[in-house]
């Protein structure tokens, strides 16, 4: 007879050894950094690249539709709008794709008001069990304390995408995802039960990610950006 198992209420060396993952042995020290926007948004966007360029090296930025806005960084222009979801995952896999050497890779919506030295901070405090991590911390989860703290169990709940990092290992992992890649064509209700049109719920799909496949999610307050 076989019986299910939560691991979820796993310590961390037991989830580890169940599912074959291995707890991050050193925080990730390099970065591969993301910022996705659309157009319409040029202001936003040239002030959340000025901040991220300043904490961040290897910055790509990508456009969700035709724009002439001259941001002076590297970017990749869709050819036309795809919606906030298809171009946050394709941005996700181009990043891995351009920087495969990447200990983490930080994906940054075009509205982020980062702290200082945010990379430095990221190196020094990154959870060993942490697959993902939100630095965005609305105020739903202010009552867990300052610092980081797992939400790993909230799967769809999860409130935020406004910026996400992933583990080298977390980030291959999500975009060969079976449900992930699919979510496009086939996309999943919401926590409140609604459906979407596969277009947007990037916080979603990741929170649904991280519980079906019992990867540590964390958030942090106050807010890193």
């Amino acid at each position: 007879e076989q019986t299910d198992i939560d691991l979820h209420h796993l310590d961390d060396m037991q989830r580890s050894e169940f599912i074959g993952l291995d707890m991050i042995k050193t925080t990730p020290q390099s970065f591969a950094v993301g910022v996705t926007t659309v157009k319409g948004r040029e202001v936003e966007c040239l002030a959340t690249v000025g901040q991220v360029d300043k904490s961040f090296e290897n910055v790509q930025l990508y456009i969700d539709g035709p724009t002439k806005c001259a941001i002076g960084t590297a970017s990749t222009k869709r050819l036309s709008n795809v919606g906030a979801w298809p171009n946050w995952y394709l941005a996700l896999q181009e990043m891995i794709f351009a920087h495969p050497e990447a200990d983490a890779y930080l994906i940054f919506q075009d509205d982020c008001n980062l702290v200082h030295e945010l990379g430095e901070y990221l190196s020094a405090t990154w959870p060993r069990n942490a697959s993902v991590v939100s630095m965005f911390c609305p105020e739903c989860y202010a009552d867990k304390g300052p610092g980081w703290s797992d939400v790993s169990t909230h799967g769809r709940r999860l409130a935020g995408a406004v910026a996400l990092g992933f583990t080298r290992e977390a980030a291959r992992a999500f975009i060969t995802d079976l449900v992930v890649s699919r979510y496009r064509f086939e996309p999943f209700k919401d926590h409140r039960g609604l459906s979407g049109d596969g277009r947007k719920h990037i916080d979603a799909v990741v929170g649904d990610f991280c519980k079906r496949t019992y990867r540590g999610l964390f958030v942090h307050w106050p807010s890193l950006v």
